[in-house]
């Protein structure tokens, strides 16, 4: 009959795992992402965002009144994060190695392949999160969907192809949305390959890192020398991915690059689990082989949609 390994000691903490192997990783770096385990934030499933202010008033006579329009409410949104429970199921021909190499070493070569797993999922989890809806409302009552313009997001739209006025703009908006130069460098770009040709392309930057013999001519570090960028794999002309493969959000035609500032995103990783199911009949009738299943559970979400920039561009069929 099935046994459930995780009952004796076999089970990850997903969350270390990528704090240990990835913890130079930009998404994980400056503050992006508020990642935790579910007993960190004692689960935990409710974050509160505050309602943007409108400026200040003057007061420029000795005896103002506040008119009825002068008001504000400062509302709280309950924010809710969107869980997924993912899985995989693994076949190994012996049970004694993938386990015990589990509990020995939790960087061990199976722990870090998990740990890769958990890690692409992370990044797909929350770059979507950032760029989708949000759920809000009171706990114990129907959510209600916020769309990504409506909670503030601001789309660079560059699906008619990336210039170099293009990747001004982004510096542009942020600067119009008063962002200082310092908190811009502690930004991240999670781009494509495609925009990443795309920015090389352009004839001043290239000729640039190139007389500098700088490592980045080939991929880019850094856009306009300010927001950092991190290249993440993608649908190319030369290489294709489907729309569940892809790590950036695509919708229809349009994929998404992320630009994120410190803060913009939050997620939750429960613990990561191995069921062994030793039923042969369900092993293929192959009586040493056991049939793994590595689960755990993510929850993610915009914390601000003003800290998120979207950077569209058109993906060919």
């Amino acid at each position: 009959m099935p046994s459930n390994l995780a009952n004796i000691g076999i089970s990850f903490n997903p969350v270390y795992m990528i704090r240990e192997q990835f913890k130079n990783d930009k998404l994980l770096k400056n503050g992006l992402v508020d990642l935790h385990t579910a007993a960190e934030v004692e689960n935990q499933r409710q974050f509160d965002s505050i309602a943007d202010l409108n400026p200040f008033l003057t007061k420029n006579t000795r005896h103002q009144k506040v008119a009825d329009g002068d008001w504000q409410q400062l509302t709280y949104a309950g924010r809710r994060l969107t869980w997924e429970t993912k899985f995989l199921p693994l076949r190994i021909d012996k049970e004694w190695e993938i386990t015990q190499s589990a509990l020995d070493d939790p960087m061990s070569p199976v722990s870090k392949i998990l740990g890769g797993l958990v890690r692409e999922d992370i990044y797909r989890t929350t770059l979507k999160a950032a760029a989708g809806s949000v759920q809000t409302g009171l706990p114990g009552a129907a959510p209600v969907a916020v769309d990504a313009a409506a909670d503030g997001v601001i789309t660079i739209d560059g699906t008619a192809g990336w210039t170099r006025e293009k990747f001004q703009e982004i510096v542009e908006t942020l600067l119009a949305n008063k962002f200082t130069v310092e908190e811009m460098m502690r930004a991240c770009a999670f781009i494509s390959p495609t925009m990443n040709t795309d920015y090389l392309s352009i004839e001043s930057i290239i000729n640039r890192l190139y007389s500098s013999y700088n490592k980045s001519a080939v991929i880019t570090e850094k856009l306009l020398d300010t927001v950092d960028v991190e290249v993440v794999p993608g649908k190319t002309d030369n290489v294709n991915y489907t729309a569940a493969q892809e790590i950036l959000p695509v919708s229809d035609n349009t994929r998404s690059g992320v630009l994120l500032m410190p803060d913009a995103v939050a997620a939750v990783v429960e613990d990561m689990q191995l069921f062994v199911n030793e039923d042969p009949t369900t092993n293929g009738n192959y009586v040493d082989e056991k049939v793994v299943f590595a689960r755990y559970r993510i929850g993610a979400m915009r914390k601000m949609g003003q800290r998120v920039l979207l950077l569209n561009e058109t993906i060919q069929a």
